[in-house]
C-alpha cells in the first residue's frame, strides 16, 4: 500500500472533524465494524484473495449540519491478494474510500419535511470514491430522496451521473436502508446499500451489501443511529456480465 494513499486517509478524517465543529453539526454519528468472510474473487473491485477470505474493518462517520448532510467512509481490507489476472501479489491491505456531502431541501427551506405522500425530503448530492488497489478515482454528481418511513428507519435513493478512471460514463443507483424491528423481546436490524450502473465492458453492474443484525444493547429513544453495539452477518453480492460473487461474513458493528 503506497503511503501517500494513507496520509490522504488520514488528511481527509482531520478535515472532516473540523468541518464538523465549523458547520456546527447538528447531529453526528460514528461507527466502527470488523467483518470476516470468504468468497470474495471479485477481481474488478481488487476483493480477490488467495484462499478466498478477507477481513475488513470499516469508519463510517455521518453528520447532519444546517444545510445537508455528509457522509464519510474508510474501509481497510486484509488479506493475500491477487492481482486482476489472479496471479499472488504481495498486498497484505488494501484501502477504499468514499466521501459523500449532500444538500437538503427541506434543511435550505428549514421545514422538517416536505408535504409529499412518499417523500420526505430531496437532495443535491456528490460523492468521491477512491481504492489503493489499481488507483481507482470515481466522480458522482446527482441527487436522491428520502422516503417516508416509519421512526427509526431510513430509505434512500439516489441517482448520479457517474465517471471513473477505469469504466465508460454512466448513470448510476444507490439504495440506502435501515429497518429495526422486534423479535419477541429481541431487537433487529436489516440495514445495508445497493448499488447498479450500465458498464460497457463489464454489462449491468450491481453491488448488494445486506445485513442482518441482533442488537443486545437497544436504545429506545434512538432507534437507528445510537444503538452501540450490533452483531450479525454481512453478505456480499456482486453480479455482472463476467462475475458471480457471494461471500458471507461475520459482522461486529460498534456505533457511539
Amino acid at each position: 500500500m503506497k503511503n501517500y494513499y494513507i496520509t490522504f486517509c488520514l488528511v481527509i478524517i482531520l478535515l472532516f472533524n473540523t468541518l464538523a465543529k465549523a458547520q456546527n453539526t447538528q447531529f453526528s454519528t460514528t461507527s466502527l465494524q470488523l467483518n470476516y468472510g470468504t468468497g470474495f474473487t471479485d477481481n474488478m473491485y481488487g476483493y480477490n484473495t488467495q484462499n478466498k477470505g478477507m477481513s475488513t474493518v470499516v469508519f463510517e462517520n455521518f453528520l447532519t449540519w444546517k444545510y445537508g448532510t455528509n457522509f464519510f467512509m474508510v474501509a481497510y481490507l486484509n488479506g493475500k491478494f491477487l492481482s486482476f489476472d489472479d496471479s499472488l501479489t504481495n498486498e497484505r491491505s488494501r484501502i477504499y474510500t468514499e466521501c459523500a456531502p449532500n444538500l437538503s431541501l427541506c434543511k435550505i427551506l428549514n421545514i422538517r419535511e416536505l408535504k409529499l405522500p412518499i417523500i420526505r425530503d430531496v437532495y443535491l448530492g456528490a460523492q468521491l470514491s477512491m481504492s489503493s488497489y489499481s488507483s481507482f478515482f470515481g466522480q458522482f454528481i446527482g441527487g436522491g430522496v428520502s422516503f417516508r418511513v416509519p421512526k427509526g428507519a431510513l430509505a434512500d435513493l439516489f441517482l448520479y451521473y457517474r465517471h471513473d478512471n477505469f469504466n465508460n460514463k454512466t448513470i448510476h443507483s444507490a439504495f440506502v436502508y435501515t429497518f429495526p424491528f422486534r423479535l419477541g423481546r429481541t431487537h433487529w436490524s436489516i440495514e445495508g446499500v445497493a448499488d447498479a450502473s450500465q458498464l460497457k465492458y463489464w454489462g449491468t453492474d450491481a453491488l448488494a451489501q445486506p445485513r442482518l443484525f441482533w442488537v443486545p444493547f437497544y436504545n429506545r429513544t434512538n432507534l437507528r443511529q445510537k444503538n452501540w453495539c450490533k452483531v450479525g452477518i454481512e453478505y456480499y453480492v456482486h453480479y455482472n456480465n463476467r462475475l458471480n460473487i457471494h461471500a458471507p461474513q461475520l459482522a461486529l458493528r460498534m456505533t457511539w
